[in-house]
């Protein structure tokens, strides 16, 4: 499973630029063609670049001549803010040049990969040339002197004028790069002799809190003439990192296979504990229907019964009215025999005392 996720990575790598991994650029170096139209041409924000920096790159000389430049950059109307050949007869900073072309081409040979560094910074003054590592220049710069910001950057070509392509063919770099990388900071020998150790080394990636342009978004850039991706000859550690890459890939997908499987588990359990409770409310249900029933009936039987009820107590309202009649007349019968009872006694008294 990972040899063939490590085929499709390495597959992968044939890919437009548009579409490459972040893991595809780590072995990503550019050639360049040597007409003066084959180049790379942007304008990235240096603000952070303007008192202090280092510039470090691989370069591969493939084409004779001295003034084959790699890096340019200009502002201000200055075409040679910061300009760089291939073989160091082009070491500007801010228009002066320091030729270095005898130190930088006794540490370099045509055809070979080497190692450029520049540092600098406002304070001191102070530029450093470091080739594989070693230094070999250490010039100072104008007083009050900051870099420009706002400017172009050219890769593979000089300028002259400024932010425009020389016209010079014997200018066009014609060579290859890699790792070409801006740092806001002045980097110390120790971390230029450990970026220039390893072409192939991610190095740099520990300076990422300070790289401000990254040879990453260089690959992105919108490309003029014959500029091609190729591979930077790191074979080995490509097929470590792109099997480290499938290792990692293949314990995320036993992470998320884990996980869906407890996910999972957790559901079943969900399910069940939601099946118990509908057989819980059905149960309920059906002796909440029977009860229902059972009071339904009893409700009917209490209708029956009041109507009954009713029925007796209408009849009963009668009888009663006619037993208050007959009471009346029974009372008015008594009272009439009273009446007459006392009639007669009264005369029967009146007789006796006339008597």
């Amino acid at each position: 499973m990972i040899l063939l996720m490590v085929l499709f990575l390495s597959t992968t790598f044939r890919e437009t630029t548009s579409t490459m991994s972040e893991l595809e650029k780590r072995f990503t170096a550019l050639k360049f063609g040597s007409s003066i139209n084959d180049y790379i041409f942007y304008q990235p924000d240096m603000t952070e670049l303007a008192e202090k920096l280092s510039v470090c790159s691989w370069v591969r000389k493939l084409v004779s001549g001295n003034n084959r430049s790699w890096l340019s950059y200009s502002a201000d109307g200055v075409d040679n803010e910061i300009l760089m050949s291939d073989t160091g007869t082009y070491n500007y900073m801010f228009g002066d040049s320091y030729s270095i072309q005898s130190s930088y081409t006794s540490k370099t040979s045509f055809g070979s990969w080497h190692h450029v560094c520049v540092t600098w910074q406002f304070a001191t003054r102070e530029r450093l040339v470091y080739v594989n590592g070693e230094q070999i220049s250490n010039p100072t710069t104008p007083s009050g002197r900051r870099l420009a910001v706002g400017g172009c950057l050219l890769i593979g070509h000089d300028q002259d004028p400024a932010c425009t392509a020389s016209a010079d063919t014997a200018e066009p770099f014609g060579g290859e790069l890699y790792k070409l990388n801006f740092y806001s900071e002045v980097l110390n020998s120790t971390s230029i002799q450990q970026l220039s150790e390893d072409r192939c080394a991610d190095a740099e990636v520990e300076f990422d809190s300070i790289r401000v342009i990254k040879w990453e978004e260089i690959l992105l850039q919108t490309r003029s003439g014959d500029v091609q991706n190729i591979g930077a000859g790191c074979i080995a550690n490509k097929f470590i990192a792109n099997l480290e890459y499938a290792r990692q890939k293949n314990n995320e997908l036993k992470e998320e296979n884990s996980e869906l499987k407890e996910e999972n588990s957790e559901l079943k359990e969900d399910i069940e504990e939601a099946s118990i409770r509908i057989n819980r409310t059905s149960t309920r249900l059906e002796t909440t229907q029977l009860k229902l029933r059972k009071t339904r009936k009893q409700l009917n039987s209490t209708k029956d019964l009041l109507e009954a009820t009713r029925r007796n107590l209408t009849l009963t309202e009668a009888d009663l009215a006619n037993k208050t009649t007959m009471l009346t007349e029974t009372q008015e019968e008594l009272e009439d025999a009273l009446n007459k009872a006392k009639c007669e006694l009264n005369s029967t008294v009146t007789s006796t005392w006339d008597m």
